[in-house]
Protein backbone atom coordinates (compact mmCIF):
# COMPACT_ATOMS: atom_id res chain seq x y z
CA UNK A 1 0.00 0.00 0.00
CA UNK A 2 2.95 2.23 0.65
CA UNK A 3 4.51 2.28 -2.13
CA UNK A 4 1.16 2.63 -4.14
CA UNK A 5 0.95 6.03 -2.81
CA UNK A 6 4.16 6.88 -3.36
CA UNK A 7 4.19 6.26 -6.86
CA UNK A 8 0.84 7.24 -7.31
CA UNK A 9 1.79 11.00 -5.88
CA UNK A 10 4.69 10.72 -8.48
CA UNK A 11 2.66 9.84 -11.03
CA UNK A 12 0.13 12.73 -10.27
CA UNK A 13 3.53 14.33 -10.57
CA UNK A 14 3.95 13.67 -14.18
CA UNK A 15 0.75 14.27 -15.25
CA UNK A 16 0.27 17.50 -13.83
CA UNK A 17 0.47 20.74 -16.07
CA UNK A 18 2.27 22.72 -13.83
CA UNK A 19 5.85 22.91 -14.30
CA UNK A 20 7.14 19.87 -14.23
CA UNK A 21 10.56 19.28 -11.59
CA UNK A 22 13.37 18.93 -12.35
CA UNK A 23 14.03 15.70 -10.26
CA UNK A 24 11.58 12.91 -8.56
CA UNK A 25 13.37 10.28 -5.87
CA UNK A 26 10.78 7.63 -5.15
CA UNK A 27 11.78 4.04 -3.36
CA UNK A 28 9.75 0.90 -3.68
CA UNK A 29 10.16 -1.27 -0.49
CA UNK A 30 7.60 -4.28 -1.24
CA UNK A 31 11.11 -6.07 -3.72
CA UNK A 32 13.30 -5.89 -0.26
CA UNK A 33 10.39 -6.93 2.29
CA UNK A 34 9.33 -10.01 0.07
CA UNK A 35 12.62 -11.42 -0.49
CA UNK A 36 13.95 -11.11 3.29
CA UNK A 37 10.41 -12.93 4.35
CA UNK A 38 9.97 -15.12 1.80
CA UNK A 39 13.23 -15.53 0.24
CA UNK A 40 14.94 -14.37 -2.98
CA UNK A 41 13.60 -17.13 -5.16
CA UNK A 42 10.47 -16.98 -3.56
CA UNK A 43 7.32 -17.17 -5.33
CA UNK A 44 6.34 -13.97 -3.32
CA UNK A 45 9.48 -12.28 -4.58
CA UNK A 46 8.79 -12.59 -8.14
CA UNK A 47 5.58 -11.29 -7.70
CA UNK A 48 6.77 -8.25 -5.76
CA UNK A 49 9.24 -7.53 -8.59
CA UNK A 50 6.09 -7.74 -11.40
CA UNK A 51 4.14 -5.42 -8.87
CA UNK A 52 7.09 -3.19 -8.41
CA UNK A 53 7.55 -3.01 -12.53
CA UNK A 54 3.53 -2.73 -12.81
CA UNK A 55 4.59 0.61 -10.57
CA UNK A 56 7.24 1.67 -13.15
CA UNK A 57 4.72 1.16 -15.51
CA UNK A 58 2.37 3.29 -14.44
CA UNK A 59 4.96 6.22 -14.10
CA UNK A 60 5.61 6.02 -18.04
CA UNK A 61 2.17 5.94 -18.69
CA UNK A 62 1.63 8.98 -16.68
CA UNK A 63 4.87 10.49 -18.89
CA UNK A 64 2.76 9.28 -22.22
CA UNK A 65 -0.08 11.91 -20.86
CA UNK A 66 1.72 14.77 -20.72
CA UNK A 67 0.90 17.56 -23.05
CA UNK A 68 3.52 19.63 -23.53
CA UNK A 69 7.23 18.88 -24.26
CA UNK A 70 8.98 17.99 -21.18
CA UNK A 71 11.80 15.06 -20.61
CA UNK A 72 12.47 13.06 -18.21
CA UNK A 73 15.85 10.34 -18.19
CA UNK A 74 14.47 7.16 -15.92
CA UNK A 75 17.20 5.60 -13.86
CA UNK A 76 15.91 2.75 -12.41
CA UNK A 77 18.17 0.34 -9.70
CA UNK A 78 18.82 -1.46 -6.74
CA UNK A 79 20.64 -0.47 -3.71
CA UNK A 80 21.30 -4.21 -3.20
CA UNK A 81 20.57 -7.91 -4.37
CA UNK A 82 19.88 -10.51 -2.03
CA UNK A 83 21.15 -13.60 -0.92
CA UNK A 84 19.76 -16.84 1.41
CA UNK A 85 20.72 -17.36 5.20
CA UNK A 86 19.58 -19.16 7.84
CA UNK A 87 20.89 -17.98 11.18
CA UNK A 88 21.95 -14.73 13.00
CA UNK A 89 24.43 -14.16 15.13
CA UNK A 90 23.52 -11.82 18.09
CA UNK A 91 25.26 -9.10 18.15
CA UNK A 92 23.69 -7.76 21.23
CA UNK A 93 24.81 -10.82 23.95
CA UNK A 94 28.69 -11.25 21.91
CA UNK A 95 29.35 -7.72 22.21
CA UNK A 96 27.15 -5.71 24.61
CA UNK A 97 29.48 -3.04 25.51
CA UNK A 98 29.81 -1.77 22.30
CA UNK A 99 27.46 0.40 20.81
CA UNK A 100 27.46 -1.48 16.98
CA UNK A 101 25.03 -1.07 13.67
CA UNK A 102 24.23 -4.05 11.46
CA UNK A 103 23.20 -4.01 7.84
CA UNK A 104 22.53 -7.33 6.95
CA UNK A 105 25.90 -9.15 7.00
CA UNK A 106 28.15 -6.15 7.51
CA UNK A 107 28.73 -4.90 11.18
CA UNK A 108 30.06 -1.44 12.50
CA UNK A 109 31.14 -1.23 15.70
CA UNK A 110 32.87 1.61 17.46
CA UNK A 111 35.81 1.44 18.89
CA UNK A 112 37.86 3.66 21.30
CA UNK A 113 41.31 2.23 21.24
CA UNK A 114 43.19 -0.84 19.50
CA UNK A 115 42.65 -2.87 22.61
CA UNK A 116 39.08 -2.38 22.43
CA UNK A 117 39.49 -3.56 18.50
CA UNK A 118 41.17 -6.87 19.32
CA UNK A 119 38.85 -7.55 21.55
CA UNK A 120 35.58 -7.34 19.58
CA UNK A 121 37.17 -9.23 16.75
CA UNK A 122 38.75 -12.15 19.00
CA UNK A 123 34.65 -12.69 20.13
CA UNK A 124 33.42 -11.88 16.83
CA UNK A 125 36.01 -14.22 14.77
CA UNK A 126 34.66 -17.25 17.13
CA UNK A 127 31.49 -17.30 15.39
CA UNK A 128 33.33 -17.50 11.83
CA UNK A 129 32.96 -13.06 11.61
CA UNK A 130 35.66 -11.57 9.50
CA UNK A 131 37.26 -8.09 10.32
CA UNK A 132 37.37 -6.09 6.63
CA UNK A 133 39.02 -3.39 6.32
CA UNK A 134 38.17 0.66 6.20
CA UNK A 135 38.51 1.32 3.18
CA UNK A 136 34.82 2.49 2.02
CA UNK A 137 34.82 4.62 5.51
CA UNK A 138 36.44 8.30 5.39
CA UNK A 139 39.75 8.73 6.96
CA UNK A 140 38.89 10.17 10.08
CA UNK A 141 37.14 7.68 11.00
CA UNK A 142 38.92 4.55 10.35
CA UNK A 143 40.63 4.52 13.51
CA UNK A 144 37.19 4.58 15.09
CA UNK A 145 34.96 2.33 13.47
CA UNK A 146 35.40 -1.84 13.08
CA UNK A 147 33.87 -3.46 10.23
CA UNK A 148 33.19 -6.81 10.19
CA UNK A 149 31.46 -9.22 7.70
CA UNK A 150 29.18 -12.62 8.51
CA UNK A 151 30.06 -16.57 7.23
CA UNK A 152 28.04 -17.19 4.62
CA UNK A 153 24.66 -17.88 5.38
CA UNK A 154 25.00 -15.64 8.76
CA UNK A 155 23.60 -12.15 9.32
CA UNK A 156 24.30 -10.13 12.09
CA UNK A 157 20.82 -8.92 14.56
CA UNK A 158 19.71 -8.53 17.62
CA UNK A 159 18.08 -11.70 19.71
CA UNK A 160 14.43 -11.63 20.10
CA UNK A 161 13.41 -11.34 23.62
CA UNK A 162 11.90 -14.81 23.84
CA UNK A 163 15.79 -15.88 23.11
CA UNK A 164 17.28 -18.39 26.04
CA UNK A 165 19.93 -16.16 27.60
CA UNK A 166 22.97 -18.30 27.06
CA UNK A 167 22.52 -18.08 23.43
CA UNK A 168 24.47 -16.23 21.40
CA UNK A 169 23.47 -17.28 18.06
CA UNK A 170 20.30 -18.56 16.58
CA UNK A 171 17.60 -19.12 13.69
CA UNK A 172 17.58 -15.41 11.63
CA UNK A 173 14.21 -13.94 11.30
CA UNK A 174 14.42 -13.73 7.83
CA UNK A 175 15.56 -15.92 4.72
CA UNK A 176 17.49 -13.62 2.71
CA UNK A 177 19.31 -10.38 3.23
CA UNK A 178 21.76 -8.28 1.72
CA UNK A 179 25.27 -6.60 2.78
CA UNK A 180 27.31 -9.32 2.29
CA UNK A 181 31.02 -9.34 1.81
CA UNK A 182 32.52 -7.32 -0.77
CA UNK A 183 32.42 -9.16 -3.97
CA UNK A 184 29.72 -11.62 -3.40
CA UNK A 185 27.38 -11.75 -6.55
CA UNK A 186 24.16 -12.07 -4.59
CA UNK A 187 24.68 -8.77 -3.20
CA UNK A 188 25.26 -7.07 -7.09
CA UNK A 189 23.46 -4.48 -7.86
CA UNK A 190 21.97 -3.66 -11.12
CA UNK A 191 20.96 0.11 -12.77
CA UNK A 192 18.93 1.06 -15.82
CA UNK A 193 18.91 4.13 -17.67
CA UNK A 194 16.48 5.59 -20.17
CA UNK A 195 16.34 8.62 -22.20
CA UNK A 196 17.05 10.57 -24.73
CA UNK A 197 20.59 11.23 -23.57
CA UNK A 198 21.69 7.94 -22.74
CA UNK A 199 23.87 5.87 -25.15
CA UNK A 200 22.35 2.45 -26.72
CA UNK A 201 24.96 0.14 -24.52
CA UNK A 202 25.78 -2.15 -21.76
CA UNK A 203 28.09 -1.55 -18.78
CA UNK A 204 28.81 -4.81 -17.68
CA UNK A 205 30.19 -3.98 -15.11
CA UNK A 206 30.95 -0.20 -12.43
CA UNK A 207 31.62 1.24 -9.38
CA UNK A 208 27.91 2.07 -7.38
CA UNK A 209 29.96 5.62 -7.02
CA UNK A 210 29.69 5.95 -10.46
CA UNK A 211 25.87 6.38 -9.97
CA UNK A 212 25.39 10.31 -8.23
CA UNK A 213 28.31 12.24 -11.01
CA UNK A 214 26.13 10.45 -13.84
CA UNK A 215 22.81 11.52 -12.14
CA UNK A 216 24.29 14.86 -11.48
CA UNK A 217 25.64 15.15 -15.28
CA UNK A 218 22.21 14.74 -16.42
CA UNK A 219 20.77 17.45 -14.23
CA UNK A 220 23.79 19.37 -15.92
CA UNK A 221 25.21 19.91 -11.79
CA UNK A 222 28.52 20.42 -10.82
CA UNK A 223 30.81 17.22 -10.72
CA UNK A 224 33.97 19.02 -9.30
CA UNK A 225 33.28 17.14 -5.62
CA UNK A 226 33.09 13.65 -7.19
CA UNK A 227 35.87 11.92 -6.79
CA UNK A 228 34.69 9.03 -9.75
CA UNK A 229 33.08 9.93 -13.05
CA UNK A 230 29.79 9.45 -14.88
CA UNK A 231 29.12 6.46 -16.24
CA UNK A 232 29.00 7.67 -19.78
CA UNK A 233 29.30 11.15 -21.65
CA UNK A 234 26.37 13.12 -21.60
Amino acid sequence: MGDQLIIGAVASLLRSTAAPPDLILAEINVTDTAQHLFGHESDQAHFAMAFADSLVGLCLDSLRQRQDDSEYTLAILSDHGHGAISKTIYIDRVIPEWVSDAEGSTLHVIVKSGAERDEVERRLTKFGAEPWNGSHLPPELRGYMATFVAPPGYDFGNAPGDTPEDMLVGDSRYQSTHGFRPGTAADDRFCLFSGRQIPNRVIEEADAESFAPTVSALLDLPLAQFFTRPLFAV
